[in-house]
């Protein structure tokens, strides 16, 4: 809830989304929780796909632009579940960040959630390695997370 109450709150800093969607989504963010469905329990998420309140391109031109992320295609990179070893389908869900590559201990992460200091600081004390953050599209994400949730409960 707090990556949520960040992200947010940045989506209203940086002019993306205004104060009442930002309570609306809230609102239909408790009402998702409550029926435990883990890929829409996202403020971005809800406000990108369910409200059509947020411009994606504008969000990653944002992040581009102030953070200096560099954008990623992830249909184009080979999924690697070792990756994901230690992660929950639903983290990646709430966090719409996914890892895609490792060299040098380092591990690379793209995300839709930078706008959020929780989602940033919860990922690098979850993976305990120097992080390079990328942006990526929710429907590429989507993607990526949907393949993991497929392989997640196949190992289950």
């Amino acid at each position: 809830m707090r990556a949520n109450r960040r992200m947010g709150a940045s989506l209203v800093d940086y002019n993306l989304a205004d104060l009442s969607e930002l309570e609306a989504a809230n609102e239909r963010l408790l009402e998702v929780v409550k029926e435990g469905i883990g890929r829409r329990a996202s403020i971005l998420g809800l406000l990108a796909t369910e409200m059509n309140a947020v411009d994606e391109r504008a969000l990653i031109s944002r992040q581009v632009e102030e953070f200096n992320l560099a954008p990623i295609a992830l249909g184009h990179v080979e999924r690697d579940e070792t990756l994901f070893r230690k992660i929950e389908p639903d983290q990646l869900w709430a966090t719409w960040t996914v890892p895609f590559d490792m060299q040098d201990n380092f591990v690379f992460l793209a995300t839709a959630y930078y706008l959020s200091s929780y989602v940033r600081e919860y990922w690098e004390e979850l993976l305990g390695c120097p992080v390079l953050w990328f942006v990526a599209s929710m429907n590429d994400l989507s993607e990526v997370i949907e393949w993991y949730a497929k392989e997640f409960a196949q190992r289950r």
